[in-house]
């Protein structure tokens, strides 16, 4: 009776094991050194369009949908509703944030940076023609500048949001224009985020239309 030797056949083996590892070992390694550059190019910044989605913003609290192009979020009773920037966390920064408000004429609707947990700074807008200055930390909002008339905002419409802080100092525009400038200490980096109030039952939208970070 004749027997036939494996040692062929496991030579062939092997040699194929080699290869295949060789090809997969660098192109798992090509696909982490990716994720680690997608991952570091956002610590200088981000520029959301939402014109694909909104993976990269993470709810806190509310409910926060992506609809044609905007991020939207969907008023809760009683409520805010707030999502916030994951990719990273900013220091120095200039943050722009396009937004509309429908619903809730004299609810407020705030863009908000160095977000740590409870603590971040807040500058916020309702369609009544005015805005607010906090800071809020673990016992609630204290009022850095309260509830002020401006005639830059569009009530009903698009209002851009921007907010520039450098170090202690923070300056606050409303579509192209500077409303006010405060220095404070304590909050010094974090996440930046979006939040609105709602106190109606029915009929709360807020589109954001873009956020915007630069790194200052």
């Amino acid at each position: 009776m004749k027997t036939h030797s494996t040692a062929p056949y496991l030579k062939w083996f092997l040699f194929a094991a080699v290869m295949v590892g060789s090809f997969f070992v660098p192109m798992a390694s090509q696909k982490a050194k990716a994720e680690g550059v997608a991952r570091a190019g956002y610590t200088n910044g981000f520029n959301e369009q939402f014109t694909t989605g909104a993976v990269n913003w993470t709810i806190i609290t509310g409910k926060w949908t992506y609809d044609s192009g905007f991020l939207r979020g969907n008023g809760v009773f009683n409520s805010y509703s707030n999502v916030y920037f994951n990719k990273s966390t900013y220091s120095n920064l200039d943050y722009n944030v396009r937004l509309k408000r429908r619903g809730c004429s004299n609810c407020e609707n705030s863009v908000n940076v160095r977000w740590q947990g409870n603590r971040y700074v807040k500058f916020a807008y309702a369609n009544t023609g005015y805005y607010k200055i906090e800071k809020c930390g673990s016992s609630g909002c204290v009022s850095v500048v309260g509830w002020t008339a401006s005639g830059v905002i569009n009530k009903g419409g698009f209002n851009v949001l921007r907010v520039v802080a450098v170090g202690n100092t923070y300056q606050y525009y409303i579509n192209n224009r500077l409303v006010s400038t405060k220095s404070f200490t304590g909050y010094s980096s974090g996440s930046v985020g979006i939040s609105m109030w709602t106190s109606v039952a029915a009929g709360n939208i807020l589109d954001i239309d873009y956020a915007i970070l630069k790194k200052k």
